[in-house]
């Protein structure tokens, strides 16, 4: 259960102090305009809104969010964290302020919310298009989803063969 909110937490605040976007815009195209727009579609379509505008890597981690919050039986995680930063951001109104290059197909995008908050917003140029990167914000919840999981695959494979279960974390231990 404390290892549930953990993970809760950690994405809530990932995705609220720096989630959000790219448009499918074409390539040279201005990231921030391409933020801007992603905003302007969320009200109207939602998680979609952004999951059309990850990078290929965004996705695969969301994918496998998904199938860790199914298997871990996490209620009490967002069935869709991607819905919930639609209906954040078209809260939140945030607008653009800047931006700067991070590399030849990266920049970052600086905005401040409408409480004045700022937020800084990865994008990568692929496949012609500004695309935002997701994974960077998701992985350190995911990894621990991933730890859950194979703790609770560790312990349940242990009460199914009778070993005692303090034993295996001490076995487990003992490979490291």
């Amino acid at each position: 259960m404390i290892l549930r909110m953990v993970c809760v937490s950690m994405l809530g605040a990932a995705l609220l102090t720096s989630a959000g976007c790219a448009s499918a815009g074409a390539r040279g195209a201005d990231p921030g305009a391409a933020f801007t727009a992603m905003v302007a579609a969320c009200p109207d379509q939602g998680a979609a809104a952004i999951e059309e505008r990850l990078t290929a890597e965004s996705q695969r981690v969301l994918d496998e969010y998904l199938e860790l919050a199914v298997a871990l039986g996490a209620t009490n995680l967002p069935a869709n964290p991607t819905a919930v930063l639609a209906a954040q951001l078209s809260a939140t109104e945030p607008v653009v302020v800047g931006q700067e290059p991070a590399g030849r197909d990266t920049v970052w995008v600086d905005v401040r919310y409408r409480s004045g908050t700022p937020a800084r917003f990865r994008f990568i140029e692929e496949a012609g298009h500004w695309r935002f990167d997701l994974a960077r914000e998701m992985d350190a919840a995911v990894e621990q989803m991933r730890e859950a999981s194979d703790m609770l695959r560790v312990y349940g494979d242990a009460r199914r063969s009778g070993r005692p279960v303090h034993r295996v974390a001490a076995d487990d231990d003992d490979d490291d």
